[in-house]
């Protein structure tokens, strides 16, 4: 769009004439007298100044040769003063509270403050006074925040779901799945999704196609979160999700001596990844590997650990898993061994339950009539664990000779 530059243009604008009775242009009709409609100077000057008006009202100098510049101006200020959204021009800054209210469009060129790194995003922006709000959605991972203003100041930007925010618990997954062929400082967690939050009852993601690594031989993201891996100990493996950028990764801590949270509680948490949910807790070997298992979304299988070998008689003894289970265990799962070299009739047995009332339990029972003495093994499953990394045991026999032995396979948490 170009005002008109011949030579025969004037350099000034004629003052309007006084407005007449609104009408619309004819041909003329010889038959009966009519004058075809006089087009005057003062008509296309109207036309022609308000199309270079709207033109430079949307930021954008006139052009002879660009004819799609009244389109463009169109998009634009649409976008601009609230009555659309264009991606033609972005608005300058987040935090101009001048703005009319309506949605906009931002990029990367965008100043202000952003809640997550500055790139394409929609903002629906509300203003009166002192106080307002606004809501950007991302076009890149689909997040949404939130922010009021209020005595003339701008808040903080507060999440407010993002394209795979869920209901649920935190550490709930589906099909979450890591394997450790032989010892190793490395493995990798596998999920069709984990759910993941800010906080006990704080902000919830659901974070899809989980495929991530573990080193423990690194500190940070993808390693463990201070120091070393302990040795002969455990360690909880965390998902965590940072909300700004949309990254996820695997992180670890030392849970040996203290249980773990569902969520993050140290103070040494990635930078970022504020989103974070307990995946795994898995044991160490003496060298601060990782030992050699399967995990199944909570359920975590072993070699056996032997934590019980006796030949006494006890009643409501109790039973220390700290070697085979870790202070988050919850269940556990094994077997128990009964034996007799004595060839007298007998009853020889061991009971193993979840606290000293015998709740729970299951039973190994070795009955012998006549032989040359023997045994037998009966496995367990998912006895509770009431007491942390403690189970109860009472072994009894009628003759002497016997021998009792428990061993855990894994464990859940």
């Amino acid at each position: 769009m170009y005002q008109i530059d011949n030579p025969t243009a004037s350099s000034v604008l004629e003052a309007p004439s006084p407005a007449g009775t609104p009408g619309y242009f004819t041909n003329g009709n010889p038959a009966t007298g009519m004058a075809p409609t006089v087009v005057s100077a003062e008509f296309l000057n109207m036309l022609m100044m308000e199309l270079v008006n709207l033109v430079s009202a949307a930021g954008i100098t006139p052009s002879k040769s660009d004819l799609t510049q009244v389109a463009a101006a169109v998009r634009s200020l649409f976008g601009q003063y609230g009555l659309g959204v264009t991606s033609a021009v972005a608005i300058a800054s987040l935090d101009d509270a001048t703005m009319g209210g309506g949605d906009y469009y931002a990029n990367s060129s965008t100043v202000g403050t952003w809640p997550f790194t500055a790139g394409n995003a929609i903002l629906h922006h509300r203003v009166a006074g002192t106080v307002g709000f606004q809501i950007l959605t991302s076009a890149v991972n689909d997040q949404v925040w939130y922010r009021r203003r209020t005595g003339s100041a701008w808040q903080a930007w507060v999440p407010l779901a993002n394209s795979v925010q869920a209901s649920g618990g935190v550490g709930q997954t589906r099909n979450l799945a890591m394997s450790v062929a032989a010892a190793s400082s490395s493995a990798t967690i596998t999920a069709d999704e984990v759910i993941v939050e800010s906080g006990l009852a704080g902000t919830r993601y659901c974070i899809p196609n989980v495929n991530l690594n573990i080193n423990l031989a690194t500190t940070g993201i993808g390693g463990m979160d201070t120091g070393s891996a302990p040795n002969s100990g455990y360690v909880g493996i965390y998902l965590g999700y940072n909300p700004t950028t949309g990254a996820v990764g695997l992180f670890a801590q030392n849970a040996t001596s203290a249980k773990v949270g569902e969520v993050y509680g140290g103070v040494n948490r990635p930078a970022g990844y504020t989103a974070t949910a307990l995946v795994s807790v898995w044991p160490t070997d003496s060298t601060g590997k990782l030992k050699a298992g399967v995990q199944q979304d909570r359920k975590i299988s072993c070699a056996a650990v032997p934590v019980l070998s006796t030949a006494s008689i006890v009643s409501n003894g109790t039973l220390s898993l700290a070697a085979a289970v870790p202070l988050n265990g919850r269940r556990a799962f094994g077997n128990m061994n009964v034996s007799n070299s004595n060839s007298a009739s007998q009853n020889t047995s061991i009971y193993v339950s979840s606290d000293a009332n015998g709740t729970g339990s299951v039973q190994a029972l070795y009955a012998l009539t006549s032989s040359s003495g023997g045994g037998i093994a009966t496995p367990f499953a998912d006895v509770i664990i009431a007491t942390p990394q403690t189970l109860y045991y009472t072994s009894t026999a009628t003759v002497s000779g016997q021998l009792f032995v428990v061993s855990i396979n894994g464990y859940t948490f």
